[in-house]
This record gives C-alpha cells, structure tokens and sequence, in this order.
C-alpha cells in the first residue's frame, strides 16, 4: 500500500473518531434536551431566529455614522478630521499619490466615526457557540461565553472607559431600574468565571464527572440569562443604531418570533 492510500485511510479513521467525539459530547445531549424540554428548546430556536433578524435588520437599515460619540468631540478635534478626511478623498482620486500616512490617519478617523457594524458578526457567531453549549448540556461553557458578549454588547452600547458599573451608567436609554438589572446580570454571569465559586456551588460534582447529560435546573437558568441577553442586544442596537422599532417588530412578527420574555423591548413598543 503506497503513501497516498495509508493518508486515506488515516483519514478515514480519524473522520470516524471526530464523529464518535462530536455525537457523544453534542448530538446525544441535545437530542436528550430536545425529548426532555419541547418547550425550552423552541425558546432556544426563538432566541438564535432574534439575533439573526436584529443583525440582518441592523446591517442593511441601522445608521453607519456613531452622531453621537462625534458629538462628544471639540471643536478642533472634528476640524483636524475633517481636513484630514477631505485629505483622504484626493489621495484615493489621485492614484499617483504615494501619502500612505495621511490615507492610513484617514481610514482610521473613518472607522473611529463608524458605528463598527462588524463586531455584531463577532456577537452573533459566539451566540451561535452558546446555543451549542446549552443544548449539548454544557452549562459553564454556556455561562462563560455569555458573560463574553455581555460586555461586548456594552461594547457596542458606550465608549466609556472604566468599570463595568460606569459602563453600564453610562448607557442613558435605560432607566435606573433597568441599569440595576442589567447590573445584577453582570454580576452574575461574572460568578461562573471562577471555578472555585458558582461551579462547584451550583454544579454537583456527581453530575459533571459523566458524559453530557440534560439538567433541568441548569438549562432553565442559562435559557433565562441568554434571553436577558438578547433582550439587552436588541434595544442596545435600536438605540445605536437608531433602527425603526415598528418595523423591527413586524419583522420578527413576520418570521413568527414569540417575544413574550423580551421586557425591554416590550416596554418601548
């Protein structure tokens, strides 16, 4: 048997043992979450079809200019910015031109004017990772990322610098009963980062020594702090990005959205 074939069939054996991985630590677990909770699941799905209708809506009607954090800067700021960005222009019609430096300082003050509508690609694809996570029974995975993309919707939501409280304070779409949730919410997706805390506390020890397997407790938890995430997602991008509430609304009525557990959303309609 030549190299090419020994290749082959390595490979071959490798595919089977990636298969075997993969169906034991995510296929049977989520189809032990599917028969176990009906109802939890499709909150699930209704979670994952949310972040794909406010993304897309976000992406092709949300404003591609950050007004307000321009609003912010002095005078001379917007003036330098705005003299180098007239700079820009010629250079990008003057093809012989060879001034990197002012094109560069050029691309930036773009993109620091932008309302950076690349990183919801970031959010939506480590929300992807956190349904796997939940639906595959692994519950800390799950905690962990969501604590992730917490701080970066507050990423998106304020350009504040500081501690996660200023941050959060500093986002004036919310009232200051709303601030403490979201608070409180910070705090507890904080918890799950330390091992020696929520994980042997919350997690018995019996339980995370087998395969994956279905908890009923830990599910509904992280189901309830990931729609409390996507609640947030939603009215933090309607307020960034200045998107149209009705019809955002009739888009996830059209692809039939239950929205019953979205409070922020709800209270602004």
């Amino acid at each position: 048997m030549n190299s090419v074939d020994d290749s082959d069939k390595l490979i071959k054996q490798l595919e089977l043992v990636i298969k075997s991985y993969l169906d034991i630590y995510t296929i049977q677990p989520s189809l032990e979450t599917l028969h176990s909770d009906v109802l939890g699941q499709a909150r699930v799905a209704s979670l994952g079809a949310i972040i794909c209708i406010t993304v897309d809506f976000t992406i092709k009607y949300g404003c591609n200019i950050d007004e307000k954090y321009l609003s912010t800067l002095s005078k001379e700021d917007l003036q330098e910015r705005i003299k180098i960005l007239s700079k820009t222009i010629e250079l990008a019609e003057n093809s012989d031109s060879n001034d990197m430096n002012i094109f560069q300082e050029g691309i930036k003050f773009m993109h620091d004017g932008s309302t950076q509508k690349y990183l919801l690609n970031y959010f939506a694809r480590e929300f992807n990772w956190i349904i796997v996570s939940l639906l595959s029974s692994s519950y800390i995975s799950a905690f962990i990322l969501m604590r992730s993309i917490f701080e970066l919707i507050i990423g998106i939501a304020t350009r504040t610098t500081g501690g996660m409280v200023d941050r959060i304070q500093s986002i004036s779409c919310f009232n200051l009963e709303e601030q403490k949730n979201i608070k409180d919410l910070w705090y507890r997706l904080c918890a799950w980062a330390h091992p020696y805390g929520k994980w042997i506390k919350e997690i018995c020890p019996i339980f995370i020594k087998y395969k994956p397997i279905y908890h009923p407790t830990l599910f509904l938890s992280c189901l309830n702090e990931l729609t409390a995430i996507v609640d947030l997602f939603v009215v933090i991008l309607m307020e960034k990005y200045k998107l149209n509430h009705k019809k955002l609304k009739k888009a996830y009525i059209n692809g039939k959205i239950d929205l019953t557990n979205l409070l922020l959303f709800k209270s602004r309609a």
